[in-house]
C-alpha cells in the first residue's frame, strides 16, 4: 500500500536507486486511458488492463472527478525483476503519480492513488484513507484510535498502519454521509498542518473533525463500494471460472452479491483465508472470514445477510492450486425466525469438511438443510459463544428435538435435519455459530 512522491525519469525508463535507468517490461495492452505493462504475457488474467481502466472510470463517475489522462501500469511478476523500481520494499506495490508499480495484476488500493493524482497528495490521512476506502482494502476500525491530528502529521509515503485505518473510517464516512463533492474539496484543500486541516475541515462541514472523527470510528465498515456489480452465480454453480478471474493472495472484490434482506446465503468453497466486508458503513457481515484448511477441504457457511452490497477478497490460497480453487453459492429461505411454510430446507449438493451455521438469535432461530446422500453425515460441533446459546437438532421443525453441546456429533441422515437456537436463559439474544467438522 506504499505510496511515493518523487518523479521517474521518463515515461520510457525506470529509475534505480543509484539513478541508473531500466527499460520498462513490454507493452500488453494500450487502452484509451491505460497503458498496461507486463513481465508475463497476462494469459492467467488476460483482462487486467480493462479492470484497471473500469476502475478508474467508475472512481471518476462516483466522484465526478477527472483522473489521469492516461494510468501507466507496470507489473512485475517476479520480485527479483522489481529491483529499479521505487517501491520501498520490493514486496510492496506502489504509485507516482499516474504510475503504478505492482506485483499484483491489479492493485486497487494503488489505481486508487493515481486517480486521486490530480487532486494532489498534501495529507496523508486522506491520501491513505481514499486508497484503502475506494480500493476495498481490508481493514479493522480501531476501537481507540490515536488522535488525527497526530496523524495528519505523518509525511506523506510513510507507511503507517494507522493511516489506512483510520484514514478509511474517516473517507468512507464522509462520502457515505455527506456525498462525493464535499470530499473531494477536503481532499484538494487539506494540508498536513493538524490546524489549517480542521479549519478547512470546519469550513467545509460545518462540523469539527473532532465530532467527525468520533462518528467515523463508530461505523462497522470502512469501505467506499463504487464500480461494483452482483457477480454470484447461484444454483451452485462454480464462480472460479476462466483464467480471467485474476485470482492472487490480494485479490480484491473477487466475488460481489446482493441481498434484499430475506434472503439467506450458502456459500461451499476451499479458500483457506477469504474475508467477507459490507459495503454500508452501519452494517457488520455475519462471518468476517471464509477459512477452510490449508488443504483446501470444502467449508460450507450458512447465514443470512442483512441488506446491502457485500463483497468477497480472497487471502492467504494455503496449498490449494488454482485450477482447485473453488466457490459456489445458492440463495433460498432456508433460515427463519420461526416455523413456516416459508421455510425450505436447503438441499447439499455435497459432504462438505466443514459446516459453519451463522444466527442472529434476535430475528433467526431455525436453519433446515437436506442431505440425499446414502450415507449420513457426521459433524463434531463447536461453538463461537456456547454461554449465550442452546443449540438443537431436531427431526421435524418443532419436534423431536435434541439438545446439542460443544463435543457431540451432529448426524444428519437421509432426509431433511433441522436446527434450532434459542437464547440462554437470561442472556440476550445476539449473533451466535455452530461449528463442525465431518467425522471421517
Amino acid at each position: 500500500m506504499g505510496r511515493v512522491t518523487w518523479l521517474l525519469t521518463s515515461i520510457g525508463t525506470l529509475a534505480c536507486s543509484d539513478g541508473e535507468t531500466t527499460q520498462p517490461p513490454p507493452l500488453r495492452a494500450l487502452l484509451d486511458r491505460v497503458a498496461y505493462h507486463s513481465d508475463t504475457d497476462l494469459s492467467e488474467c488476460p483482462d487486467a488492463p480493462e479492470q484497471v481502466q473500469g476502475r478508474l472510470l467508475a472512481l471518476e463517475e462516483a466522484l465526478g472527478i477527472r483522473g489521469p489522462e492516461h494510468i501507466t501500469y507496470i507489473h512485475l511478476s517476479r520480485p527479483e525483476n522489481r529491483r529499479p523500481w521505487p517501491c520501498p520494499d520490493l514486496s510492496h506495490s506502489c504509485a507516482d503519480g499516474a504510475r503504478v508499480f505492482s506485483g499484483s495484476y491489479v492493485q486497487q488500493h494503488e489505481v486508487v492513488h493515481a486517480t486521486f493524482s490530480p487532486l494532489g497528495h498534501d495529507n496523508a490521512l486522506l491520501v491513505e484513507g481514499a486508497a484503502t476506502a475506494f480500493g476495498l482494502n481490508s481493514v479493522s476500525i480501531p476501537p481507540a484510535p490515536d488522535d488525527w491530528r497526530d496523524l495528519s502529521r505523518v509525511p506523506v509515503g510513510v507507511a503507517d498502519e494507522r493511516l489506512y485505518a483510520s484514514g478509511a473510517a474517516l473517507v468512507s464516512f464522509l462520502y457515505h454521509a455527506y456525498g462525493a463533492p464535499e470530499l473531494v474539496e477536503l481532499y484538494e484543500r487539506a494540508q498536513p498542518d493538524p490546524e489549517r486541516f480542521g479549519a478547512v475541515f470546519e469550513d467545509i462541514y460545518g462540523i469539527p473533525l473532532d465530532t467527525a472523527w468520533t462518528l467515523a470510528h463508530e461505523q462497522r465498515s470502512t469501505y467506499a463500494c463504487v464500480g461494483l456489480t452482483d457477480t454470484l452465480r447461484a444454483d451452485w454453480v462454480e464462480n472460479v471460472v476462466g483464467s480471467s478471474s485474476c485470482l492472487e493472495p490480494n485479490a480484491v472484490a473477487r466475488h460481489v452479491f446482493d441481498s434484499d434482506g430475506t434472503t439467506s446465503l450458502a456459500m461451499l468453497t476451499n479458500y483457506h483465508d477469504a474475508r467477507v466486508d459490507a459495503c454500508d458503513p452501519a452494517t457488520a457481515s455475519w462471518v468476517e472470514r471464509l477459512d477452510s484448511d490449508w488443504e483446501g477441504a470444502s467449508a460450507l457457511y450458512l447465514g443470512r445477510f442483512d441488506r446491502g452490497t457485500y463483497f468477497i477478497s480472497p487471502g492467504d490460497l494455503g496449498g490449494v492450486s488454482r485450477e482447485d480453487q473453488s466457490f459456489r453459492s445458492q440463495r433460498g429461505r432456508f433460515i427463519g425466525l420461526e416455523c413456516s411454510e416459508s421455510l425450505e430446507p436447503l438441499p447439499l449438493p455435497v459432504s462438505p469438511k466443514y459446516l459453519q451455521v451463522g444466527m442472529r438469535l434476535d430475528r433467526e432461530h431455525v436453519a433446515a438443510l437436506s442431505w440425499d446422500g446414502d450415507e449420513a453425515l457426521a459433524f463434531s460441533l463447536r461453538y463461537d459463544d456456547a454461554i449465550s446459546a442452546r443449540w438443537q437438532v431436531c427431526k421435524t421443525c418443532t419436534s423431536s428435538c435434541t439438545t446439542l453441546r460443544t463435543g457431540d456429533t451432529l448426524v444428519m441422515q437421509k432426509g431433511v435435519t433441522w436446527l434450532r437456537a434459542e437464547p440462554a436463559p437470561g442472556r440476550e439474544p445476539r449473533r451466535v455459530r455452530l461449528f463442525g467438522r465431518r467425522v471421517e
